[in-house]
C-alpha cells in the first residue's frame, strides 16, 4: 500500500496524518477486529479532520490497485459505509475547503502544513439536493475531475436532465476510478434500462450487488428483483452472483 511519495516525503519531514510510512513510501498499520467488514480492508484512517461520532477521513486502496496512490474516503457510521471524497490528498483538501465540509480553520491548517493551494478555488454554489457537498458538482469538477462521488453526484443531475449520454459517462469515469463504487454501479444500471439495453442493465446490476459492502447500495432487494426475472441469456459473462441469484431472499 503506497502512497503519493511527494506526501510520504511530507510526513517523514514531521508532518502528521497519524499514519505511519516508510521510507520507501509504503502505509503501515492496517490492523482492525477480526471479523469486521467495516471499515474494510484496505482503508487507513487520519487524525486530520476531526468529524465525530468515530468517524474519521482517511486513504483507501481499490482492490487491485494497492501498488497506485489511493483514493480519500470518510466513514458513514450510520450507514456502516465509506464515501469516496476525492482521488488524492490534495484535491480532498481542496475540495473540503471549498465546500466547508470541515472546519474552515481545519483546512487552513492542513493546506498550510502540506501545502497544499486553497487561494484560487472556484466559489460553490449551495445546492441542497447535492447531499454530502452541499454545493453543485459543476464547480467541485473543477478542482477534481476524478472524485468518484463528485463524478456521481454529475451523473445524476446529468441523468435527471434527461443527458444520459453524459451521465453514462460520467458514471463510468468514476468506476474506473473506483471499480467497487456500488452507487455508480446501480446509476449505470438504471441508465442502461432506462435505454432498454437489458444485457448491459444486467451487467452493471451484477457488480452492483458483488461489490463490498462498505460501498453498499439502497434499495439492493428491489435491484436483484429486477435480475431475478430476467431470463438466463440475457448475462454473458460467468460471475457465479448470476447462476445463482435467484437463491438470494430479504435477509430478516
Amino acid at each position: 500500500m503506497r502512497i503519493d511519495p511527494t506526501l510520504a516525503d511530507q510526513i517523514h519531514s514531521g508532518r502528521s496524518l497519524g499514519v505511519e510510512v516508510t521510507q520507501q513510501g509504503t502505509a503501515l498499520g492496517f490492523e482492525r477486529p477480526a471479523g469486521r467488514p467495516y471499515p474494510p480492508p484496505g482503508y487507513l484512517p487520519w487524525n486530520l479532520f476531526d468529524v465525530g461520532n468515530g468517524d474519521t477521513y482517511g486513504f483507501y486502496w481499490p482492490i487491485g490497485r494497492e501498488e497506485l496512490p489511493p483514493i480519500v474516503c470518510t466513514t458513514m457510521h450510520d450507514g456502516g459505509t465509506l464515501f469516496p471524497v476525492a482521488s488524492g490528498f490534495t484535491r480532498a483538501v481542496q475540495l473540503l475547503s471549498m465546500s466547508h465540509s470541515v472546519r474552515d480553520e481545519e483546512a487552513e491548517e492542513a493546506a498550510s502544513d502540506f501545502l497544499v493551494n486553497c487561494k484560487d478555488l472556484p466559489e460553490a454554489v449551495k445546492d441542497a439536493n447535492v447531499g454530502f457537498w452541499g454545493c453543485r458538482s459543476d464547480e467541485l469538477i473543477l478542482v477534481d475531475p476524478d472524485s468518484p462521488s463528485v463524478l456521481l453526484a454529475a451523473a445524476k443531475r446529468q441523468r435527471a436532465n434527461g443527458n444520459l449520454e453524459l451521465a453514462e459517462k460520467n458514471a463510468r469515469h468514476a468506476v474506473q476510478v473506483l471499480p467497487e463504487y456500488a452507487g455508480a454501479w446501480a446509476l449505470l444500471a438504471d441508465i442502461a434500462r432506462q435505454a432498454r439495453n437489458i444485457e448491459a442493465h444486467a451487467e452493471a446490476a451484477v457488480y452492483a450487488l458483488t461489490c463490498p459492502e462498505a460501498f453498499d447500495i439502497q434499495p439492493r432487494l428491489k435491484l436483484l428483483q429486477m435480475l431475478q426475472r430476467l431470463p438466463d441469456s440475457v448475462f454473458k459473462g460467468s460471475d457465479p452472483f448470476w447462476a445463482r441469484r435467484r437463491e438470494f431472499r430479504r435477509r430478516e
